[in-house]
């Protein structure tokens, strides 16, 4: 590859570059680079401004309130600036709402205690795009505000001295996908007109959690972020992060930025979840070693009580969704009294994971719901809301990502709203997509340490992901007291070990013998002195799976369990008789659907779940759990008759099929 030998750089991390965007040699040698590379700060519009009406204060010693977040960007945008301006001798102080009782961004009440105390100048960051009426307030007050925010904007902007934000319009930031920690850092930069080289070192750590907790796309100015920062934090990070990571179980020395979104940024956010955001910022300020201990305890235990929170607000919000059928929505919306409003964001990932769809839920408290929607690649979320926020009383976010507040009595006219518009679309289907495919034979640990140069991984840059296709399954091996599974792949003499975890064995739909196409993560390591390679598998399927096929399938699934299909898809959804025995030929005890699907691959996936739905309601086989991975089982004595079949009437009907 000419590109590879132009850079000097492995063949198979030329290419995963390639597809990933960088098509020349510049680009490739910027992603290799050891060096951070960043944008023009200058280029942001109104950071000028900004910078002037900052200094402007500094000199006039005003007293400036940071107004922040309480998520763990909010916080580490917060420590910056308000360390930053500390440093430059300001009279400075920081204000962080509470979630639960102020709720996200400016509110009137606290425009009014930072009156009471003196201030002159508030600079938001992680916030502010969307604060019309409360910057309007403060000007009426006389407190000048500098907007500094990262979130999408309305039509409407905030009458500010400055509204610094790359997704303006007319921005000619080259870069859309900064945080707010990462506006904040190119803000302090301006102040005092200083190259981001000069600056990164100081507080490359903040702005690396909030740019990896805030789940931003980890290339061009933010891959120079996490790099810089992880770098600082495995080699001299300051005494509340070092702490954190003690407290945590981090090895600094191996840190990653998964480490971080998974295992220091929760506990960051835990604080602002479950009580006070200010924990953590005072974490981050310390200086104190003894302090930063104490505070570190703290944040864990905050986070051990939101996984159990979490926890049970997602159990009840899955038994809510199958209950009600939103689980057919395009967008899933559902709301229940008493879900703490801290956590439903975290609990709408995890089903956004478990249906595959856009998930938002929604706390009610005294006829108001609150709540947070979590989106799956392909589909802006803030799009959809912004389509249907007709009965909202506020909203704001990303694609990936947004907050609502609406009547509780409207949540139903709003899930209404936002599926119609999702309709509009093609069905968002999460999907993994594969760097390229590999010879399994020529996997080994010297591939898997060449693809650390890429690193660090995580959204926009994540880990590259391969395909082992036509694999027979030669032995299938619990692990982990059952709870994961060890798989024996073989192909043209090559055998790999591939772990798949969380999936219990009469979860897995396939038996040994089967050929299956698995897409894995490869990553060397060590055990117990001796180097090996661990290979995780990411998704498996039966093999020769048609992803057009599949989507289109789970697109008419949908409409059939809303009731909601045309004539034509009626009809090409209906089984004939020929093909529910096939169906059924292939049920064996405890079979699996999945299985079954990849058997009969000729007929569409909707169609058997359908067949399947049919041999049930007559009563020749049971069902157990969702479509994508139902148990099935014969009945044993029991006589098929399909002319009692419902389900087949209704179809024909629909379709004008007449016998």
């Amino acid at each position: 590859m000419l590109l590879a030998e132009e850079c000097d750089a492995d063949p198979l991390v030329a290419l995963i570059a390639y597809g990933r965007g960088c098509r020349d040699a510049a680009s490739l040698d910027e992603l290799l680079s050891e060096e951070p590379v960043f944008s023009d700060y200058r280029l942001l519009k109104d950071i000028d401004k900004a910078a002037e009406a900052v200094n402007s204060a500094l000199n006039d010693g005003q007293k400036i309130a940071v107004y922040g977040d309480y998520d763990c960007d909010g916080v580490t945008a917060t420590a910056l600036l308000y360390k930053f301006l500390r440093d430059m001798g300001g009279n400075v102080i920081y204000y962080i709402p509470d979630r639960h009782s102020e709720g996200y961004g400016m509110n009137m009440a606290s425009l009014n205690e930072l009156k009471e105390n003196g201030v002159g100048l508030i600079i938001t960051v992680d916030n502010g795009i969307a604060a019309i009426d409360e910057i309007a307030r403060a000007k009426e007050l006389g407190i000048n505000v500098v907007v500094s925010d990262h979130h999408l904007p309305k039509e409407q902007l905030p009458d500010a001295l400055a509204v610094v934000d790359p997704q303006l319009k007319d921005d000619g930031f080259p870069f859309k996908g900064l945080s707010g920690v990462g506006v904040a850092f190119y803000l302090a930069c301006a102040i005092c007109g200083a190259e981001p080289e000069e600056l990164i070192e100081r507080y490359a750590e903040l702005v690396m959690m909030g740019t990896v907790a805030d789940v931003m796309p980890l290339t061009h100015d933010n891959r120079a972020f996490v790099k810089e920062g992880l770098k600082k934090l495995a080699e001299h990070p300051g005494p509340g992060l070092s702490e954190l990571m003690a407290a945590a179980g981090c090895d600094n020395k191996t840190i990653s930025a998964g480490m971080v979104s998974f295992v220091l940024a929760p506990r960051i956010n835990a604080a602002g979840r479950m009580e006070k955001a200010v924990k953590s910022l005072e974490l981050l300020l310390t200086d104190d070693r003894q302090t930063a201990q104490s505070l570190a305890a703290v944040l864990c235990e905050d986070n051990s009580k939101r996984q159990q929170t979490e926890a049970k607000i997602a159990e009840e919000a899955v038994e809510l969704v199958i209950g009600r059928g939103y689980e057919y929505d395009r967008v899933i919306v559902a709301a229940k009294e008493g879900w703490h409003d801290g956590v439903i964001g975290i609990a709408a990932s995890r089903l956004c994971s478990l249906f595959g769809k856009p998930v938002i839920l929604l706390s009610i408290e005294d006829g108001v719901a609150k709540g947070s929607g979590r989106s799956i690649g392909g589909f802006s979320l803030f799009n959809a809301i912004k389509n249907a926020s007709g009965r909202l009383i506020k909203f704001g976010g990303h694609d990936m990502a947004a907050g609502v507040t609406l009547k509780a009595d409207d949540i139903d006219e709003f899930r209404k709203d936002i599926n119609e518009y999702a309709r509009t679309l093609p069905r968002p289907v999460e999907q993994i997509t594969l760097d390229c495919r590999l010879n399994p034979a020529a996997v080994d640990c010297e591939l898997a340490d060449a693809l650390r140069v890429l690193a660090p991984f995580g959204e926009g840059n994540p880990t590259p992901v391969f395909g082992f296709m036509n694999m027979k399954i030669e032995r299938i091996t619990p692990v982990g007291a059952g709870k994961h599974l060890r798989l024996s792949l073989c192909k043209n003499g090559a055998v790999l070990n591939v772990m798949l975890f969380s999936v219990e064995r009469d979860d897995f739909g396939f038996s040994e013998g089967d050929l299956i196409d698995v897409a894995v993560t490869i990553e060397s390591g060590e055990w117990r002195g001796q180097r090996q390679l661990n290979i995780t598998a990411r998704d498996v399927r039966a093999a020769g799976i048609n992803e057009e096929d599949k989507i289109k399938s789970l697109e008419l699934y949908d409409k059939y369990k809303k009731d909601a299909l045309g004539a034509g898809e009626a009809a090409l959804l209906l089984p004939d008789r020929d093909e529910i025995v096939l169906v059924y030929k292939k049920i064996g005890s405890g079979s699996k659907a999945v299985k079954i699907k990849g058997e009969l691959s000729d007929i569409l996936d909707a169609k058997i779940d359908v067949a399947l739905e049919v041999l049930c309601e007559i009563g020749v086989v049971t069902l157990e759990g969702r479509a994508e991975s139902r148990s099935v089982s014969p009945v044993p004595g029991v006589k098929s008759d399909l002319n009692r079949s419902v389900i087949l009437k209704k179809l024909k009907e629909r379709s004008g099929f007449n016998d």
